[in-house]
């Protein structure tokens, strides 16, 4: 029989921790759209991102109203988050509320370099914020 270390420490048998979901998986990021890296982006590409486990709807959103602010539990910017380029509305979920698809509310500008944040403010569904906030490493890259 595997036996699997619980995180407190306690030593249990692998069947009973995944029949009891006590692996307590960190909520984490799992896909950006477009990828960290990507380049030839359309300027007026959707932004979506993809998370381990079901979210609260209630925790996801950004900025969507006419200011550059950053704020909002996901954003873009192409400054390093001095500005953020804001969002036409509340995003969409799909794939059991794992996926948000947000759509920019002003061309992203050719030639720049976009970096998509997740803060460690949004919240599974359960209640489990992520342990750090989530930023692209190299960003996509608009067309």
């Amino acid at each position: 029989m595997r036996i699997k270390k619980w995180k407190l420490g306690i030593l249990l048998p692998f069947w009973l921790a995944q029949c009891t979901n006590l692996y307590f998986s960190e909520t984490m990021v799992t896909e950006t759209t477009p990828d960290d890296g990507q380049l030839n982006v359309q300027c007026s590409t959707s932004v979506a991102v993809s998370f381990n486990e079901p979210m609260s709807k209630d925790t996801i959103f950004g900025n969507h109203d006419a200011t550059t602010d950053c704020f909002g539990t996901i954003q873009i910017s192409d400054d390093d988050f001095a500005t953020c380029a804001p969002f036409n509305g509340d995003p969409l979920a799909s794939d059991n509320d794992t996926k948000f698809i947000f759509y920019p509310n002003i061309s992203l500008l050719s030639g720049s370099t976009y970096k998509i944040k997740v803060t460690n403010l949004v919240s599974s569904a359960e209640g489990k914020n992520m342990s750090s906030d989530y930023t692209q490493v190299i960003g996509f890259l608009v067309k």
